[in-house]
């Protein structure tokens, strides 16, 4: 799976600056949460990766491809770059069952009727929902749902898995469950991932170690590692949201970004 790139991307709605020249790295086949508080521009960031908003500079890239360079003038349209989208509200169709919702990216590529049938037979038992691909959305459960949006975003094998949220609308017992079982998924196929989160003061459950993070505040983007095993054992680390030259009675001219050996933390694990 490729690497997803972003440098020195920015986006302005009117007056109000949602992302300020941010950049980052998603490795191939990492699992990269991006932290921040709400209305610090993880949405944004998402939504200009998926092709959903069109940023104002900067550069998007998966492996070799270009997703967008403003200087160059190139925007690929959403849905041309097959990258998975899981939405927070999950955006499944209550008139359509889980099947009928599964296979709706297969139908409008166009595959064959029995082809599509197997595929997301195939889904529906990764994600265990595969007896109830009769139902509609109105008789499953929140997790459940998330699943099935979760299958339709896998099962015309994107290149990467965007999630934003997708475990917000769960109980606090399901969610631990949820992103544990979503993390042995990915792991199993090997997918880049980027999942949006704002949760950052929980401990996660086992299974959630996290190598890298990356945290976004209201001016900045930037990545780190957990200091030691033994000090943050099972979940990405805690970072402030206020970098020292931001702190009350300094200013800065214009936000720095990361990753870079000045703002991320390296310091390997044991």
């Amino acid at each position: 799976m490729p690497e997803i790139t972003v440098r020195g991307v920015s986006k302005t709605f009117g007056q109000e600056r949602a992302l300020g020249d941010i950049s980052f790295s998603v490795h191939d086949k990492e699992f990269l949460p991006l932290l921040g508080p709400s209305g610090c521009g993880k949405t944004t960031t998402l939504m200009s990766i998926a092709g959903f908003l069109r940023p104002d500079a900067g550069t998007i890239s998966c492996g070799d491809r270009v997703f967008f360079d403003q200087a160059r003038k190139v925007c690929l349209a959403a849905e041309d770059r097959n990258l998975g989208m899981v939405f927070q509200s999950y955006a499944i169709w209550p008139h359509l069952t889980v099947l009928g919702n599964v296979a709706f990216p297969l139908k409008i590529r166009r595959m064959k009727k029995d082809a599509v049938r197997r595929r997301v037979l195939d889904i529906l038992e990764l994600v265990e929902m595969a007896g109830y691909a009769g139902r509609y959305p109105h008789e499953l459960s929140g997790g459940q749902q998330q699943r099935v949006a979760l299958a339709r975003a896998l099962v015309y094998a994107p290149a990467v898995l965007l999630l934003d949220e997708p475990f917000s609308n769960l109980d606090a017992k399901l969610r631990e469950r949820a992103r544990t079982w979503l993390k042995h998924l990915q792991a199993e196929l090997g997918l880049t991932t980027l999942f949006v989160t704002h949760d950052q003061d929980r401990r996660e459950p086992p299974g959630w170690c996290c190598p890298r993070t990356a945290s976004r505040s209201r001016s900045r983007a930037r990545t780190s590692r957990p200091a030691t095993r033994s000090s943050w054992p099972c979940g990405p680390r805690r970072s402030s949201s206020t970098a020292p030259s931001e702190q009350p009675g300094r200013t800065r001219t214009r936000p720095r970004c990361a990753p870079s050996p000045s703002s991320a933390t390296t310091t390997s694990t044991s």
